[in-house]
């Protein structure tokens, strides 16, 4: 899903937000991410929710977030779930603090989907 926002300046930019879900095979390792598009300037903050709204503090239960940096006019920010936390398919929420186009916690929600593979015995 891609989300845009126009700035309320007079400058009239579009900031627009990508959400990269994944399918992922159940008890491995995932990379989602949300990136940025439209900046000038390093995102002023990004955080990761589970699908409850709780938040997500980096280094626990299994994920990892990382902020990224800005790369020309885009940023791309990263959740990685570690594979026991992989287990079903869930919803995370990747939000985004840009002043520079005045969005404080705009929401995108990012989707990870798994599966398994079974594997029949051949008699």
């Amino acid at each position: 899903p891609v989300m845009e926002w126009l700035d309320d300046s007079e400058t009239k930019v579009y900031c627009q937000v990508t959400a990269v879900g994944k399918e992922q095979l159940t008890g491995t390792v995932a990379k989602i991410s949300c990136t940025v598009r439209g900046l000038t300037k390093q995102l002023d903050a990004v955080e990761w929710t589970k699908s409850d709204g709780s938040s997500i503090t980096s280094g626990q239960d299994g994920l990892a977030i990382e902020d990224g940096s800005l790369s020309g006019t885009f940023q791309t920010t990263v959740l990685t779930v570690a594979g026991p936390q992989n287990d079903k398919d869930t919803t995370y929420n990747c939000l985004i603090t840009a002043n520079e186009h005045s969005f404080t916690d705009r929401t995108t929600a990012v989707n990870l989907k798994v599966f398994t593979v079974n594997s029949t015995p051949k008699w």
